[in-house]
């Protein structure tokens, strides 16, 4: 992204400020994953309303998968969103009026577009690569977009106006209202589409509300969210994404899985429409176990102890001790304690870790006393023979 100054930050968001008390959405922040582009910022004391984004505002923003534009914003700026290499949606509201060049220039994943204002035209200008193209019925008019759609969805009764430029292909299917068919069929341009569908059905309500407004999960462990909609427009599917995966993933089916400490908010969105919940990942205790909690052993003996932790998800760095190190030595080798008898005895390995804050484990050693070590010097010898001639002949 090309680095710029800016006049305030707020959420990971970076703004400029206009002057009248409105503000446009800059670069020089860091924007990864999903994003919800607030209706106002509050700053200082002060409210602004968000009713631009700049030119290159989200440049080469390779992890961006999904953009929330609010209704607030009246125009997006050039090449506000080029190379977004992962944006698979965008929704452009109505209330946007203007747009730059090559909004959507080098955006190879972008399959679908819903478009909500009056007149979109040249609005997804550098948008060649969508695929599914959605079309609000307030839509009147869509001269060059340029694109060659698999499918397009109008939910309009009337056949918005177009241009030569405004499809490269019409080979994909055109999906409308049943009642409609035959103004589309005729028309100059729609009118070339090779397959005609009836089955373009917008709902007059689509409300989308979440299991949970805000969820705590522990680091490692999982969540389910579950989505409650009033109906799907046709064409549409509901769609989850993570304002920053690197704390929360979330799949196809709701289910949060926590990656770090930290916050994030889960999105389910259809089409225009989402609903949010704030996620908090909470650290969890780290537990260490052994696989050898007890241990017996012949003098001379090696053994070896391994670690591990839960959750596993949590990097650890091992650090052990030794109660005795006369009774046995230790050494780390490969991710695991490597123990040498050395002296009849007991001694505790504990193992915990570098931060000190994991649960620590313990090993109980005992190193066996050799049967016929007579001098206890833990090793049987010519002394040892020597000893027990004396006792048994001297009593010595």
């Amino acid at each position: 992204m090309p680095a710029s100054a800016y006049d305030l930050m707020a959420d990971g968001l970076c703004y400029n400020l206009n002057g009248d008390g409105t503000v446009t959405v800059t670069s020089g922040g860091s924007y990864a994953d999903a994003v919800i582009i607030p209706e106002s910022v509050t700053y200082n004391g002060t409210t602004y309303s968000v009713t631009a984004i700049g030119d290159q505002a989200f440049y080469n923003c390779s992890g961006l998968s999904a953009v929330i534009i609010p209704g607030s914003v009246t125009s997006i700026g050039s090449q506000a969103f080029r190379y977004c290499s992962n944006l698979t949606w965008v929704t452009i509201p109505a209330s946007v009026t203007s747009m730059g060049s090559s909004v959507f220039s080098g955006c190879s994943r972008l399959q679908s577009m819903l478009l909500l204002g009056t007149a979109c035209d040249y609005f997804t200008s550098g948008a060649s690569s969508v695929r599914n193209l959605f079309l609000a019925p307030s839509v009147t008019s869509i001269k060059g977009l340029g694109i060659s759609p698999n499918n397009v969805y109008c939910y309009g009764k009337v056949p918005a106006v177009c241009d030569a430029s405004t499809f490269n292909s019409y080979s994909g299917t055109l999906h409308v209202p049943y009642q409609t068919l035959a103004p589309y069929f005729g028309d100059e341009y729609w009118g070339r589409f090779n397959s005609f569908n009836g089955d373009a059905l917008l709902p007059e309500n689509v409300n989308i509300t979440l299991s949970d407004e805000s969820v705590s999960v522990k680091l490692g462990e999982t969540a389910q969210l579950t989505a409650s909609i009033d109906s799907i427009p046709s064409g549409m599917t509901l769609q989850w994404y993570s304002t920053n995966s690197s704390v929360v993933e979330v799949n196809s089916n709701g289910t949060l899985t926590s990656k770090a400490i930290g916050e994030a908010d889960v999105i389910a969105m259809c089409g225009a429409h989402f609903a949010a919940c704030h996620v908090k990942v909470v650290e969890e205790t780290v537990t260490i176990s052994l696989d050898k909690t007890e241990l017996t052993l012949n003098m001379d003996d090696i053994v070896t102890i391994t670690p591990s932790h839960t959750p596993a998800v949590v990097s650890v760095e091992y650090t052990f001790t030794c109660s005795d190190n006369e009774v046995v030595m230790t050494q780390w080798n490969n991710g695991s304690i490597r123990i040498l008898a050395t002296k009849p005895g007991t001694a505790v390995i504990t193992v915990g870790s570098s931060d000190g804050n994991a649960v620590p484990a313990t090993c109980e050693v005992t190193v066996k006393r050799p049967v016929g070590d007579v001098n206890v010097d833990g090793r049987v010898t010519t002394v040892d023979v020597t000893c027990l001639y004396n006792y048994l002949l001297n009593g010595d």
